[in-house]
């Protein structure tokens, strides 16, 4: 009878495995095949994307250092002064000069200006020779300088293709003005063949790049015979443009949702067949060309599913091996020493746990069976000792629970004392009241200590009103972290402002970065640690009814006797002790008070999640609030409680609204002034 089961075991097992193996072999079949060929999407859409990226930042680079340049030219004072007074000799010499000074700064050696007054159109060549006309509306060539004077752009581009010498040509165009009046243009001319040939020359099978303008024609390709033709063919409608080299005429819809979400400032990317091959293709928005790039990928050849073939079969085969290599062994390994080991698992279960079953050899068999053994054994134990074992679990875990308590007890009582520690460096509330005639300020942590911090130091303690520092500050983190982020912060303030001069804020937010740099990058950690923290730093002078300010991502808000909401919004990156390119450098903003109510408030404000869609309170929503903030504390509290509704606290909130007038205006206030 034993038998007869045991052969009936393995027909069974033979039978389930080979059916199991059957489903398992579509399914993943199935399963690869889709994920495979979701990753060779996946992989071409990405390649495509960085490959558009990669041409347009080609292109910005080399127009941004020659667009500065010329923006500094049309600005030039010498050059304004001559081109008002275009036929006085000594200053044509002087603005000669600086032009020709300009002109071997930029890199193709060329520059040129246009007087609208005379229409006269000067242009120093790569050789130095000064060739001069005149400027007619009527001639079509010429259409482009009294088109970029009208448009009131203060710089225009324009990409220029000369057939003669197969070499395009962007002319940077930027509009000189004096008191209001446009002037004329002053700019250079960048060659720029050898940018946009790397631009489309594709490198690597399957893989090509073209420049196309908002109507679709085609302004830069690696057949130079599209190029030719589009410059020779004046009109527009008779240039080759990326819809005649689409393989379906049905696809020009692809083309121009393309270009709209190139417009919404994304990188977009669709399949599509596309100069005889079927791909992906991407485009992204040139904004300084007024133009798109476009890269097209013919996943075929970047990788196809017959690539994974050999891993498919080596799969297969090691599936179907380790079937009839179970098969084999499964007989003298598992059903003979299993029908004992049942036998044996009967009368275990039968309470018979003096049993010990015989262990033969050091297979996974013999492993079972002795652990039927110590199984047999910690029963009888357990059933004799539970009573004892129970009492001394949870005797055990009385004394745990109480050491937790404690501990935590201790930590609570550590960070409370911290907090006190944290609110003794912050200004007493009756000292901003003494500052200012209207102020209100709303602090509220996450925890008991937190990042979020005011700073107070006056320039002479014996006269407030000479002038006083105001900072309101947003250290990273919350909690204990934010918290020694403070006292950090704290004290280099202390430390910078003492040696610093009184009216530069801007100097002293360098100095604390580079201090908080030489803090937090010399221990052994450095690579994985980078901090720093938000800031609005005001120096007020109250007689002399003005603030100079200066900030790193902590923007000051100023609301007009109007209700107008203006902002200075200072250096955009938060001050760090790392940054991974080096950030702009810092300003000042100097501002008169009359009249006006000033707000610095941090971005646990702005990020706080609620309101029917759960997002965030945002910069709009809270311009809209402080054009109408009645001046009060519980404004804040009120609008930002209201918001939250029953949605946790994200961050810690410190908002600081201040005047030096004796009031705040309110929205009649704003009314009135209006009517």
């Amino acid at each position: 009878m034993q038998l007869s089961n045991t052969y009936s075991l393995k027909t069974r097992f033979l039978l389930s495995s080979l059916l199991f193996l059957l489903i398992l072999i579509g399914i993943a079949g199935t399963w690869l095949y889709v994920e495979v060929q979701g990753m060779i999407t996946d992989l071409g859409k990405n390649y495509a994307v960085e490959r558009v990226k990669s041409a347009r930042l080609q292109l910005s680079r080399v127009l941004d250092r020659e667009s500065a340049l010329a923006r500094t030219l049309a600005n030039s004072p010498v050059l304004i002064e001559w081109m008002l007074d275009e036929e006085n000799q000594e200053k044509r010499r002087r603005a000669f000069e600086e032009l020709g000074a300009y002109r071997e700064s930029f890199s193709d050696s060329n520059s040129f200006v246009g007087i609208l007054s005379s229409r006269r159109y000067y242009n120093w060549g790569t050789d130095g020779k000064l060739v001069s006309s005149e400027m007619n509306r009527e001639v079509t060539t010429d259409q482009w300088f009294f088109q970029s004077i009208e448009s009131g752009q203060a710089i225009s581009f324009n990409l220029d293709y000369n057939v003669n010498v197969d070499v395009s040509r962007v002319w940077i165009n930027c509009l000189v003005t004096h008191g209001g009046e446009r002037l004329g243009l002053a700019g250079t001319g960048l060659e720029i063949t050898e940018t946009v040939s790397k631009i489309v020359a594709s490198e690597g099978s399957g893989t090509s790049v073209m420049l196309i303008d908002t109507d679709g024609v085609i302004l830069a390709h690696r057949d130079s015979s599209i190029m030719a033709k589009n410059a020779k063919v004046e009109e527009q409608a008779e240039k080759v443009s990326i819809y005649d080299v689409l393989d379906k005429s049905s696809d020009r819809h692809i083309i121009q949702r393309l270009m709209e979400g190139a417009d919404a400032g994304k990188t977009v990317v669709s399949r599509l067949a596309l100069e005889g091959t079927t791909g992906l293709t991407a485009m992204t928005s040139s904004s300084s060309l007024d133009a798109y790039v476009v890269a097209s990928l013919d996943t075929s050849e970047f990788l196809s599913f017959r690539d994974f073939t050999p891993m498919f079969l080596l799969l297969g085969g090691t599936i179907i091996l380790w079937l009839v290599l179970t098969t084999g062994f499964m007989q003298r390994l598992v059903l003979k020493p299993l029908t004992s080991l049942t036998d044996s698992a009967e009368k275990i279960a039968d309470g018979h746990y003096d049993l010990s079953i015989p262990v033969k050899g050091s297979n996974e068999i013999s492993v079972l069976s002795s652990a039927f053994n110590d199984m047999a054994t910690k029963i009888r134990d357990y059933t004799q000792n539970l009573e004892q074992m129970v009492n001394d679990r949870t005797s055990r875990l009385r004394m745990a629970n109480a050491e937790l308590t404690t501990t935590n007890n201790r930590l609570t009582e550590s960070i409370r004392y911290a907090g006190l520690i944290q609110k003794e460096i912050m200004p007493e509330e009756k000292l901003i009241a003494e500052l200012f005639p209207h102020y209100s300020l709303f602090f509220r942590q996450r925890d008991i200590v937190g990042g979020d911090m005011l700073y107070v130091r006056f320039l002479n303690p014996e006269e407030p009103q000479d002038g006083f520092f105001l900072s309101v500050i947003d250290c990273e983190g919350h909690g204990v972290s934010g918290a020694l982020m403070t006292m950090m912060t704290n004290s280099m303030l202390e430390h910078i402002i003492s040696t610093h001069a009184p009216d530069d804020p801007a100097g002293i937010l360098t100095d604390i970065e580079k201090e908080i740099s030489g803090a937090l990058s010399s221990g052994n950690n450095q690579d994985s640690l980078q901090s720093g923290f938000d800031i609005g730093l005001c120096i007020c002078f109250p007689r002399e009814k003005r603030i100079i300010c200066a900030g790193a991502g902590m923007p000051l808000y100023i609301r007009e006797v109007s209700g107008d909401i203006s902002t200075i919004k200072g250096r955009r990156k938060a001050i760090r002790n790392r940054h991974r390119k080096t950030p702009e450098a810092f300003h000042n903003h100097e501002i008169e008070t009359s009249g006006r109510t000033f707000f610095l408030i941090t971005d646990g404000f702005v990020d706080q999640s609620g309101g029917a869609g759960g997002r965030s309170y945002g910069t709009r929503r809270l311009k809209e609030f402080l054009s109408g903030f009645d001046g009060s504390k519980e404004a804040f509290i009120e609008e930002f409680d209201r918001y939250r509704g029953e949605n946790a606290q994200r961050d810690d909130v410190l908002a600081l609204a201040f005047s030096f007038e004796n009031s705040v205006p309110t929205d009649e206030d704003a009314k009135s002034k209006k009517e």
